[in-house]
């Protein structure tokens, strides 16, 4: 059956690999699939719904420590709630998400998707994210791919677009394959053998330790009133490690809450994104590099080589289907802005911590072959880091420096000290760099939480480390250690 025009446009579907017809013997095979699937479902299957979805999601998410196998991060949100409004006839949608994390701290956020833009809000700091209209049809789309409805509405639109691949056994269950093309990605959709259910989609994605599939399995389905079946759940996984595990406890076609599309009020912009890039001397040799695509990095000039202070990338991890547009490339960005003030090479480079958008610019960083310095807890995803990159070993290449508690680098004014945190509830092992030819300080993250910023406070008296200034990786102004001492939690 053709897909009804405002879920076309709603989607803006451009499936790409439907230049040519298939072959009658796949074209056929492909309609059986599909017409299974839907009939496992019932008639709700392809009827477009009259009112919006609403669910209610609950379970666990490992957003960080996936990467690391669960350390050295200390504070891995551990439950999650969400919310779902998804309206199709209205072409919006508005995701309520709260992550509790192991310290107690609450993450909550609002992301409301719309034709013309929308935006993300922190609700507890009122940190705004304006979202284009591209940003928001992507993150409408992989939305709708929670529901299996309006996945089947759509592979029923064109169903051209598909091609049967070879069958999958995945943790002993046999799925049958259908393959198609989104934004440029083979995306391969999985078809209980047995039942003919949808059960989920995979796609290869480039992540900061190589390629690894990212999936989607949905769990078992059960009977509804007004949908015929749906499913209890779903996993996430990046490669074989959980990403996200929730169960929907609550689903239903419901009216309309305006209120949670309403434009919110009393919001901040994000600092640094808003801030012209430029750069300042903070302290000597030290230049901070603002806004190398939405972070600062700090550059040292140790006499016959640099230091790079803190690694920004940005990878598409947290999206389930293949983005419209490729995450811009930071380090690249990052080493031309270098390049813009010192033609010396890099001798080093030290991420701060082993989050993504702090740690992933080495895998650019390590063509200009420098040491690393980090801590012991991330020569795991150093070492994967590397092998995906350079097909070498790190460690045996002898280009890896392990910060026990304190490393120096340079002489003199020019001295950098680097210290070791750990028991900071963001991370647990977490790198600063101390001046102290001026007594400043780079960070990242340590003062945007507040139990990391009493975390640093406690270690700087502890050490009797005389601090003037504290600059970050996410502010557009310093701060000072009064500041941080009275500042209320943000996050």
């Amino acid at each position: 059956m053709p897909i009804p025009g405002h879920i076309a446009y709603f989607f803006g579907l451009v499936l790409l690999g439907a230049q040519t017809q298939l072959p009658t013997s796949d074209e056929s095979q492909v309609q059986r699939v599909l017409e299974r699937a839907a009939a496992y479902i019932g008639p709700a299957a392809l009827t477009p719904p009259d009112r919006p979805f609403r669910i209610n999601y609950r379970g666990t998410t490992e957003r960080y420590a996936v990467y690391q196998d669960r350390e050295p991060d200390a504070s891995r949100p551990t439950t999650r709630f969400e919310v779902l409004l998804f309206d199709v006839a209205g072409r919006r949608s508005a995701l309520r998400h709260e992550d509790a994390q192991t310290d107690g701290t609450q993450a909550t956020w609002r992301d409301v998707m719309r034709p013309d833009g929308g935006y993300s809000l922190n609700l507890k700091t009122r940190l705004q994210w304006a979202r284009t209209a591209d940003f928001s049809a992507s993150r409408m789309r992989a939305q709708a791919w929670r529901i299996p409805h309006l996945i089947l509405q759509e592979l029923h639109g064109d169903p051209s677009a598909l091609r049967t691949g070879p069958p999958r056994t995945i943790a002993g269950k046999r799925y049958q394959v259908l393959t198609m093309e989104m934004n440029g990605v083979p995306l391969r959709l999985l078809f209980d053998d047995a039942s003919g259910a949808l059960m989920g989609y995979e796609h290869d994605a480039d992540l900061i330790d190589g390629t690894h599939p990212l999936r989607v399995l949905f769990k078992e389905y059960r009977p509804h009133s007004q949908l015929g079946r749906f499913p209890s759940g779903f996993v996430r996984t990046i490669g074989e490690r959980v990403y996200m595990d929730l169960d929907v406890y609550y689903v239903k076609l419901s009216d309309i809450t305006e209120d949670w599309f309403d434009s919110p009020t009393n919001t901040r912009t994000p600092r640094v994104s808003t801030t012209p890039p430029s750069s300042e001397e903070i302290a000597p040799g030290v230049t901070l590099l603002r806004n190398v695509g939405g972070y600062n990095t700090a550059i040292a000039d140790l006499g016959e080589c640099l230091a790079v202070l803190d690694a920004p990338e940005r990878f598409s991890w947290d999206n389930t289907l293949p983005p419209v547009r490729r995450p811009t490339a930071i380090g690249e960005l990052l080493l031309s802005r270098i390049r813009e003030i010192s033609s010396k090479p890099i001798c080093y480079v030290v991420p701060t911590h082993h989050h993504g958008d702090h740690f992933g610019a080495i895998r650019t960083l390590l063509r200009e072959q420098p040491i690393i310095v980090t801590t012991a807890g991330n020569v795991p995803l150093l070492q994967r880091i590397t092998r995906a990159v350079l097909g070498t070993d790190t460690r045996s290449a002898d280009r890896l420096l392990i910060v026990e508690d304190r490393l120096v680098l340079g002489t003199g004014d020019r001295r950098i000290e680097i210290y070791r945190i750990t028991g900071d509830p963001h991370a647990a092992e977490t790198l600063f760099f101390y001046f102290p030819a001026n007594r400043t300080v780079f960070e990242a993250d340590i003062g945007d939480y507040n139990q990391s910023a009493k975390r640093f406070l406690q270690f700087i008296e502890e050490r009797r480390i005389p601090v003037a200034r504290i600059y970050g990786a996410h502010n557009s102004a310093f701060t000072t250690p009064q500041h941080l001492e009275n500042d209320e939690p943000s996050n």
